[in-house]
């Protein structure tokens, strides 16, 4: 039995949400979200350890079936605020094939028009994910870590440049 759901759709002052989509099984279904202008202090849960405010646009399909196996999500955070430190604005970016469960990342952080942390790289599988990702630091400020150390680390400050290449299983990170 199918379940569809025909444009599902929220709107209040300036922001949106939008939902359709339907689903057979595994193996046929496809699903359309776009959030426009919604607060992040209204979307992601209360954190003791991190507070975040912004906005986020996202826009996520993901499709499959005989004739069509894709995702695609593109997703915008502006003014991206977390434990009272400005970071900026953050992009990401994926897409792929959903039956072969491999797919293209990317995502960077910019702040006054400087990328401060860029990345790109692929992911591949779901039950055993596996990473290649290659990550730019450009001078990216760690002082919204603070909250994270608790009472054993405090006041973490500085910034970091550096080029990284993380790959492997998640489960077993390597990076050089």
């Amino acid at each position: 039995k199918q379940t569809v759901l025909t444009d599902l759709l929220a709107v209040t002052d300036d922001q949106l949400i939008e939902f359709s989509g339907a689903y057979l099984n595994k193996d046929k279904f496809h699903l359309d979200l776009e959030v426009e202008n919604i607060l992040l202090e209204n979307l992601l849960p209360d954190s003791p350890l991190i507070r975040q405010s912004g906005s986020a646009d996202i826009k996520i399909l993901i499709a499959r079936s005989v004739e069509e196996n894709q995702l695609d999500i593109s997703a915008a955070l502006a003014d991206w605020n977390i434990n009272d430190q400005q970071l900026g604005q953050f992009n990401f970016n994926a897409n792929g094939n959903t039956q072969m469960n491999a797919y293209v990342v990317n995502f960077n952080l910019a702040k006054e028009n400087k990328k401060e942390l860029n990345a790109q790289g692929v992911w591949q599988g779901l039950e055993n994910p596996t990473l290649n990702l290659d990550l730019e630091f450009d001078d990216l400020d760690l002082e919204f870590l603070s909250p994270l150390g608790k009472d054993a680390i405090q006041n973490i400050g500085g910034s970091i440049k550096a080029n990284v290449n993380l790959w492997g299983p998640l489960s077993q990170l390597k990076h050089n």
